[in-house]
């Protein structure tokens, strides 16, 4: 029986690259050499002893039984046929339907192949349901057969592993994965450990000779398909760099910026009432809910709102006493809500009540002194109105947008429900109730939209104040007249008189440093960044600091008109008028402001 040689061959799959060796000396003989090791001579073949025959008395060998996979049924593969002497001649087993022989090895350019002589390679035949076991239960897609120290392949599944791999029929197959293979059951635990995509190789002895080999490589997973808790390394290492940085900058970020806060100082006072009254009943350590009667302005201007009105605030009882003529309370108020923002804690007494102080008034100290008469059933009806002073500073942090801003006057209830109105008792200056002619003692009997005698003050304050820059409809009537006059007053800002217009200097050149909105310079087109190159025929670079303030506060016609340049355009002469405009006032709420 002739007997060709074997060669080793290492198969690496995924995306590797294997190249042409160079041709070693046929006379040695080495045995498959794994990537960890160095190569060494391969023993010697041993010879095949032939099998002997069984007397038909003899016991037959029990069945051999092959690893079964967890979805199949257990069974028991037929013992061998007994072989009276050994194999005269090579025999292949047939292909199945299923099968088909494994399509030759693609030439990779750029190595040398090295051929390697190996053992001869006894073929035999196998036990076809043995391998037909293993081709369904493992993974390779190979039906094989235990040979030579090694599995001999005998045919390939189509479209599986081992013939993306380029493995024969004829092939002895030592190792996979790095990990060497001499038996069926090695081979199952081995590529079942295999992952997709994951690089790996295998060793294989071929007859004439070693050939290289590749598979294609693993075409990248779609974005939509991937898991996005399943990173890449590369993605990982991005992900902690990026981690890492915000970590580091975040931080002093944050500490940069000034949080928007107000601060009310202790001593400060408001109005509130409580909606149900005080009961009767009420006994140490009860709760009242209350809201604000009067609104809490930022500043003296009254330009925006700290505590709105209808804000709720939370008082408790420390202390209760009923001597039979008279009850003695002590509230301390705990808590506020402000209308449209957060809650805070606070700490505040009630120091006056309005009404008539026979029946309820409130001490110096704090107490309120109650005399009810036993057929009522409260200590203090629910129209009255109770002063809270603070005795602790309030800081708020709120938004730009929660503070709401008015037109610059005040008012107070004036006359019964019926015929109810509102006397104004403050105008601010500068700001739009004055340049509507609105003087204090003026009588204000609609507040947008809705008159007077239909509106109680909570209500027409809230009307009165609004996002700033909007406007609110009033009629108001002048002291001593009988006609009303009605203005729309604009909310948060204040009139100003003259140009609009800033300048700075800029080496030899002066430029526009702001101009402000509605003003005469913003309405002629005048924009930050322009250039001033002169007044009439007066060059401005030439002018001193006072003389530029003194130019721009004057009337600038025709003969005077300033000249700008807008960078890359031509110069323009520009006429400007002084006039009156409003500008947009900005609440003082960065950092901590007292009232």
């Amino acid at each position: 029986m002739n007997r060709s040689t074997a060669a080793a061959l290492i198969l690496v799959f995924g995306a590797a690259h294997v190249a042409a060796q160079p041709a070693a000396d046929p006379a040695s003989k080495k045995r498959p050499v794994y990537a960890n090791e160095p190569a060494e001579a391969a023993p010697a073949p041993k010879a095949r002893a032939p099998r002997k025959a069984q007397p038909p008395s003899a016991k037959p060998a029990p069945a051999r039984r092959m690893p079964v996979a967890a979805d199949e049924t257990p069974s028991v593969a037929p013992p061998r046929k007994t072989l009276e002497a050994p194999a005269p001649a090579k025999k292949r087993l047939p292909a199945p339907s299923l099968l088909k022989p494994a399509s030759a090895p693609r030439q990779v350019p750029g190595r040398a192949l090295k051929e390697v002589e190996g053992p001869a390679i006894d073929v035999g035949a196998p036990d076809a349901e043995e391998s037909r076991t293993l081709s369904l239960a493992g993974d390779p897609g190979l039906l094989v057969d235990e040979r030579g120290g090694g599995l001999l392949v005998r045919a390939t599944l189509a479209r599986s592993f081992a013939e993306r791999l380029g493995l024969r029929p004829g092939d002895l197959l030592s190792g996979l994965g790095g990990k060497r293979v001499r038996s069926k059951d090695s081979l199952l635990l081995t590529g079942a450990s295999l992952e997709p995509g994951v690089r790996a190789w295998a060793a294989v002895q071929r007859v004439p000779g070693t050939a290289g080999l590749e598979t294609a490589a693993a075409a990248p997973p779609r974005p939509s398909a991937r898991d996005p808790r399943a990173l890449t390394a590369q993605e990982l290492s991005i992900r902690s760099v990026h981690v890492e940085e915000s970590g580091r900058l975040v931080p002093a970020t944050l500490r940069s910026l000034k949080t928007p806060s107000f601060r009310i100082a202790a001593g400060e006072s408001l109005w509130i009432r409580f909606p149900k009254g005080i009961p009767r009943t009420v006994s140490e350590g009860d709760v009242l809910e209350g809201e604000t009667s009067s609104p809490m302005t930022t500043d003296a201007n009254l330009d925006f709102l700290a505590i709105p009105p209808g804000s709720r605030v939370w008082a408790q009882a420390i202390s209760v006493k009923d001597s039979g003529k008279e009850v003695l309370l002590r509230l301390h108020v705990f808590k506020i809500a402000l209308a449209g923002g957060h809650s805070y804690p606070c700490s505040a007494l009630l120091v006056d009540a309005s009404g008539d102080p026979s029946l309820l008034r409130v001490s110096r100290g704090g107490t309120i002194v109650a005399a009810p008469s036993d057929a009522d059933l409260t200590l203090a009806a629910p129209d009255r109105s109770y002063l809270m002073r603070l005795t602790e500073p309030l800081t708020t942090y709120e938004a730009r947008e929660f503070y709401l801003s008015g037109p610059g006057l005040w008012f107070k209830t004036s006359g019964d429900a019926k015929s109810r109105t509102f006397e104004v008792t403050r105008v601010i200056d500068k700001r739009s109730a004055e340049q509507a002619g609105i003087r204090v003692g003026d009588r204000l009997m609609s507040v947008d939209g809705k008159s007077a005698d239909k509106a109680p003050f909570q209500e027409a304050i809230a009307r009165l104040y609004g996002p700033a820059g909007t406007s609110v409809s009033v009629r108001f009537m002048h002291a001593g007249e009988t006609r009303g006059v009605s203005a729309s007053l604009l909310r948060g800002a204040v009139w100003r008189s003259g140009l609009g217009l800033t300048v700075r200097r800029d080496g030899g050149s002066v430029l526009v440093r702001k101009t402000l909105p509605d003003s005469p310079a913003a309405k002629a087109g005048v924009k930050e960044g322009d250039v001033l190159l002169s007044f009439g025929k007066t060059d401005a670079a030439g002018l001193s600091e006072e003389d530029l303030r003194t130019r721009l506060r004057e009337e600038l016609g025709t003969e005077n008109a300033p000249t700008f340049q807008t960078p890359g355009k031509s110069p323009r002469k520009v006429p400007l008028t002084r006039a009156v405009f409003p500008a947009a006032i900005e609440p003082d709420i960065l950092g901590e402001s007292a009232k």
